[in-house]
């Protein structure tokens, strides 16, 4: 387990790349979703899943990297992620987003409240 520190944090903001990436990603129906929102307003929550899942946002990783993330929420990055890996998010979605997700179509490879929205 990783502990986080506010110098971890500075070092972070010194190039706040996921929240260039955010901008460029979101789509209008995005900023609804409040997940998606508080990745936009909150460093640390950046600067975190910037150190997770920075390998697989840059193409680093090998595509066929399976990843399960249980409550992550959904953020415009997370098509990025659906890209680039095996990625699959288990999620109530309880903050809200559901509709912007049926707007698009559905995600394959979002699991909402146990069933698929493939």
């Amino acid at each position: 387990m990783k502990i986080y520190k506010h110098d971890d944090l500075e070092r972070y903001l010194e190039n706040d790349w996921i929240l260039v990436w955010l901008k460029q990603n979101e789509q209008e129906h995005e900023k609804e979703i409040r997940t998606h929102q508080w990745m936009m307003e909150m460093e640390n929550k950046r600067a975190i899943y910037a150190d997770v899942y920075g390998d697989i946002l840059r193409g680093d990783m090998a595509s066929d990297k399976r990843v399960l993330d249980v409550g992550g929420g959904y953020n415009a990055l997370t098509k990025i992620l659906m890209r680039n890996s095996r990625y699959t998010l288990v999620d109530f979605m309880a903050h809200g987003g559901k509709e912007g997700l049926y707007k698009m179509g559905g995600l394959s490879g979002i699991v909402e409240a146990g069933m698929s929205m493939r």
